[in-house]
């Protein structure tokens, strides 16, 4: 059951809508999905999508569901969303939700508050509140996968993020690997490609040029064993 929880949490991949601010990075609206592989064997599917919202700022969702034969076995759904604005041209978390239901351990909730006058967050585990400082460009769990899109648009050399997860900073570091055409379900495309190592785990990404930097291959590698995100469908609002 660990394993079938973090098939449902390996995710990598986001979207982006059109801005308002003429001061801010140019952004569209898209919805992207992908298939979860384990060996081969389809084992959960998501989709993600972001929208400019009526009254200002943007939000950011990802629902992750089991599929294939795992779907007989669990229920498992992962929703999450990070309501976010823009900060001196970079995108600034103001609400992160997650929310893992069906779980034979009972639900899990967290819901994070992002105060930028007082730099803190409120952390809301399963209804159990504290409070932490946060630095200026932290980023949620969510939002940090566009602001690194964002970065390779921009040239940047250096992928690195706060993420406020758990009651707790953590720094995100990405290497850059080189440029990399691959096969897709949507056809050969050109990418950049992006390694982390995090303890006895090592993500690799590949990022298409031709789709904002939008990930659109994620190969999780730990104790031997692979479990690869591949997108499957794309539509892009201009």
């Amino acid at each position: 059951m660990a394993r079938a929880a973090l098939l449902l949490t390996f995710c990598l991949c986001l979207a982006a809508p059109p801005t308002a601010r003429a001061d801010a990075p140019p952004v569209r609206e898209f919805t992207a999905r992908y298939d979860f592989t384990a060996n081969r064997a389809l084992v959960a599917r998501m989709e993600r999508g972001l929208r400019a919202n009526a009254g200002g700022g943007y939000t950011l969702t990802s629902r992750s569901e089991a599929a294939g034969m795992l779907s007989f076995l669990l229920s498992d759904n992962i929703d999450e969303s990070s309501d976010w604005d823009f900060a001196d041209d970079r995108p600034r978390p103001v609400k992160y939700q997650y929310h893992h239901t069906g779980r034979k351990q009972g639900a899990r909730h967290a819901v994070l508050d992002f105060d930028w006058q007082k730099g803190v967050v409120t952390n809301r585990i399963n209804n159990d509140p504290w409070t932490m400082k946060v630095p200026t460009g932290a980023q949620d769990k969510l939002l940090y996968q566009y602001t690194m899109m964002l970065d390779l648009q921009a040239g940047r050399k250096t992928l690195s993020y706060d993420i406020a997860d758990g009651g707790e900073l953590k720094r995100y570091r990405f290497e850059r690997m080189g440029r990399e055409t691959i096969d897709t379900p949507l056809g050969r495309l050109e990418t950049e490609k992006l390694q982390r190592i995090h303890g006895s785990r090592r993500t690799v990404i590949w990022c298409a040029a031709t789709l904002d930097y939008l990930p659109v291959r994620i190969e999780q590698h730990k104790d031997g064993k692979v479990l690869t995100m591949e997108i499957t469908e794309y539509k892009r609002q201009d």
